[in-house]
């Protein structure tokens, strides 16, 4: 190994070199995002994805493993038991081996998976094609988050090839079912040692994201009173109904906008947002409905307990019985989809956020943390106190949309930032003796 990169501002020599190795490479890694972003890996079919990426460390000279989740596990996680075909979809988890491993793993971890492209015709181009047009990469996952594991991996290997010296080993994770319920990250958590620190390559068009909402999804169910459309007075419509289950969700969220309180979202639209994706009501145009549904999620601030928040959602829906005799006696029903991502926050002067913050600056400018309102694996390992943060290439307005893209000039930038990252977090863990050991987690 080379010198030890220094643990302030100045760049050292491999510092230099990794950069310019990153910047030399600019058109491979898009090359490597575009054929990446050609391979469909919907939910649930990202055995080809998962080969492309293994095929990809191995030939690069990198450890690569399979890690196929065994589907008994599925107990432990109720929430994920839907997944199926487990033993087509698996993790690949690329290694690179350091030879002075004082701490434990920093990881760089992002998903296989996206979601469903929905209506083709819709699309300017076909939802895989990976074409290149005008510096962009366009394609389902380009944005969320092929663009961003490109990044990750392409970082890996130019601070490998620079002789980067780091106390632990990076590990990169490409994971299944994140989209889903986070499963394959759950999965490779379970019984493994913790590491020193992660970094989630979500898009976050480029800023360091040190705080993260969190996100309760739900479903509202509302009963009615089934009639023929020609006499809809003889019935209740379970829709009409809905309607006002859908306003009191609306003030709920503005009450709540009006007391959430904190420096980083108070900079954004809304704090807090409370969704609905999905509307169902009745099963024929010519019945009165007498079911109908919503399905949302409802978002939390870092410091809000989720069953706080769930409560709250209860206690609004009781109140409509206060205004309506129907759901005096007909209330809505309530479920909450699963166990929800809780939010987390990191100190912008820790050692993690502080070494991305320093990156960034280096490169762009850009000094200042950032946070966003949309959950991710990064609440696994936040649940277990491992410090993370979130950085990666695309916004998040791209992502789950038609005709998704990324920018390449975005790709290039955030391997290099991801890269100076690691080599400062490895300075600062030399700087202080390389504490926490790794006798501390064993």
């Amino acid at each position: 190994m080379t010198d030890i990169p220094p643990a302030g501002g100045a760049v050292s020599e491999q510092e230099r070199a990794v950069t310019a190795a990153l910047e030399a490479s600019a058109e491979e890694l898009a090359r490597f995002v575009s054929d990446f972003v050609a391979i469909p890996s919907v939910s649930g079919s990202e055995g080809e994805a998962a080969a492309f990426v293994e095929d990809w460390l191995r030939r690069n000279g990198f450890d690569a493993e399979r890690q196929y989740i065994d589907p008994s596990a599925l107990e432990r996680w109720p929430e994920c038991a839907h997944e199926r075909d487990l033993d087509q979809r698996p993790n690949i988890v690329g290694r690179l081996r350091t030879g002075d491993r004082r701490l434990p793993d920093l990881v760089l971890n992002g998903h296989l998976d996206v979601v469903p492209v929905g209506d083709e015709s819709k699309w300017q181009r076909s939802p895989f094609s990976g074409a290149r047009v005008g510096g962009r990469i366009f394609g389902r996952g380009a944005t969320d988050m092929k663009g961003g594991l490109g990044a990750g991996l392409f970082a890996m290997r130019a601070l490998r090839d620079a002789g980067v010296a780091l106390p632990f080993d990076v590990q990169v994770q490409c994971v299944v079912a994140e989209e889903t319920g986070g499963l394959g990250t759950l999965s490779l958590m379970d019984g493994a040692p913790l590491p020193s620190a992660v970094i989630v390559l979500e898009p976050t068009a480029c800023r360091i994201v040190t705080a993260a909402g969190g996100a309760a999804p739900f479903t509202v169910g509302v009963a009615g009173r089934a009639a023929h459309v020609a006499t809809p007075w003889t019935g209740v419509s379970a829709f009409d109904k809905l309607v006002k289950v859908h306003e009191r969700l609306r003030r709920l969220e503005q009450e709540r906008e009006t007391t959430l309180d904190h420096p980083l979202f108070n900079q954004l639209p809304q704090k807090a947002p409370l969704s609905i994706g999905r509307v169902e009501a009745g099963d024929w145009r010519l019945t009165i409905p007498d079911e109908a549904w919503i399905y949302g999620r409802i978002g939390t601030l870092p410091s809000e307990d989720l069953d706080t928040v769930r409560a709250a959602v209860r206690r609004a829906l009781d109140e409509l019985g206060d205004q309506d005799d129907w759901f005096r006696t007909h209330p809505a029903s309530l479920t909450w989809d699963g166990p929800g991502f809780a939010g987390w926050e990191v100190p912008r002067d820790g050692d993690l956020a502080a070494s991305l913050l320093a990156a960034a600056a280096q490169l762009s400018g850009d000094t200042e943390p950032a946070c966003i309102t949309y959950g991710s694996d990064a609440s696994a390992f936040a649940r277990q106190s491992v410090p993370v943060a979130l950085f990666g290439p695309g916004d998040i307005q791209e992502a789950h949309v038609k005709d998704e893209s990324v920018a390449e000039a975005d790709v290039s930038y955030a391997s290099k930032v991801t890269a100076l990252a690691i080599s400062r977090f490895a300075a600062t863990a030399y700087a202080r003796g390389g504490v926490p050991a790794l006798e501390a987690q064993a």
